[in-house]
Parts: C-alpha cells; structure tokens; sequence
C-alpha cells in the first residue's frame, strides 16, 4: 500500500488525465433546462462540435430521439433532440452530455419535476407588468441585469403556498431572491422573504398561509441585480412541502 501511495505522487499531474480533445462537443447551458415527468419536450441544444450526434445520454430513464429531417446534426452549433420521459420517473437533478462521432461532451444539469412548466414572457420586469401564472407550476425564465421578474397568482383566504427557486443548485450563477407583494397596496408581506435557505447553496425557499383572498405577486431577482443569459433560475409554486 505504501508504494502504491508513493508512486501515485511521483506521477506528474499533467500525466494524471488525458489531453483534452477539441472535437469534442461541448453544451451551452440547456433551455428550458428541466421537464414535467409524463411528458415530452424538444430541446434546441447550443455548443459548438455539435454534429454528427450518436446518442444523448441523460442520468434519467427517457426516450430520446435525434431527428434526421431539416439536416438536424449538420449544424455544429445547435442541434434538436427530442425527450419522453416516464410518469414513474424519479423527481431530481441529473446530468446530461452529447455524444458524438468525435467524443462526449461536458455535463449539464437538467431537472425532472413533477410540476406543469411556464415559460417566462418578456415583459415582466415592473409591477404593472406582472406575467400571470396558476399555481401549482413551475416557472422557467432568467434574469436581466438590473431588473426584477414579478408574477401574480390569486389565491384563497387561509390557502398556503410553497415558492422555491433552482438556480444555483443547476449551475446558474445566478444569487436569487424572492419577496412577496400585495398586488394592490404594493407592500411587502411581513415573513414573505427569502434569500438564502440553508441547504439550498444559495437558492432560496419560503412557505406561505395567505390570510386574505387575492392577488399577490412574488419578485425574483439576484441580490446583485446581476443577470444575462447564463442567469437562469426555475421557480417552482406549488403547496409542495
């Protein structure tokens, strides 16, 4: 045991791993970055050596399908591939990589959640501007710099609501946090802010009982008011524990 010990150190570590491949694909962060378990979903991946794709190996039980038509896998910086995951499959965050006739790709995180997805619309960034959404679900956006995202939901008197955030957790740099509003006096809801759960990174967590019936509106943003597109967050609404 002893000489394996010393012979592990006297290798160089340069020798230790092997010499990167530039034909490689290599993925840009994937959009939208998660599925609703039961169902389907085509993926646009972006990177760069993204042709002539073998497989798509993912960490979760799926079916996926490379299409061939319109010269998909001719194009090296995009490519479409297509999921069907189970209903039974296990909630969670997984990895994903490309493989192609040149080598694997790196990994990216992807998220299997059992909530229906909402994709962020554009002009979200005031009050006024709020982007309706229906809880239970789970929104799938990013951030700008400078800016904040508001949603408005309705609710009943004495209804209790969970607000979580997956940004840090699936590699986003993105610091989140969140706040809830009144949608018609604008105040902030005392207890309705969160910013770093413990045990979520830095990712933030917070339940709710709303004690009136309306409509109320939850704020996210980073706490730097940092924000592009590798700045991308899900927000999961629901009365999940």
């Amino acid at each position: 045991i002893a000489s394996a010990f010393l012979l592990t150190w006297a290798v160089p570590a340069q020798a230790q791993k092997p010499p990167p491949n530039p034909a490689a694909p290599t993925l840009k962060p994937i959009a939208p970055h998660g599925v609703q378990r039961g169902t389907s979903i085509d993926l646009t991946l972006t990177g760069t050596n993204l042709t002539e794709p073998t497989a798509l190996w993912t960490e979760f039980p799926a079916k996926v399908v490379i299409p061939i038509d319109g010269n998909n896998g001719k194009d090296a910086a995009k490519l479409l591939v297509r999921l069907e995951v189970p209903k039974d499959a296990p909630m969670g965050l997984y990895g994903m990589r490309l493989a192609t006739t040149r080598g694997m790709s790196n990994l990216r995180l992807f998220c299997v959640d059992d909530l229906p997805q909402v994709i962020q619309a554009e002009n979200n960034r005031t009050r006024p501007t709020a982007q309706p959404v229906a809880p239970p679900c789970v929104v799938v956006g990013k951030t700008a710099n400078e800016s904040n995202d508001y949603y408005k939901f309705n609710v009943a008197a004495g209804q209790r609501l969970s607000f979580e955030v997956l940004g840090r957790r699936l590699g986003s740099p993105i610091d989140p946090q969140l706040t809830l509003f009144d949608a018609h006096t604008g105040r902030e809801l005392k207890g309705g802010h969160s910013n770093d759960a413990p045990g979520l990174q830095t990712d933030p967590r917070l339940t709710y009982t709303f004690k009136d019936a309306g409509e109320y509106l939850i704020e996210i943003r980073d706490v730097s008011y940092k924000g592009g597109d590798d700045y991308f967050y899900r927000l999961r609404i629901g009365d999940f524990p």
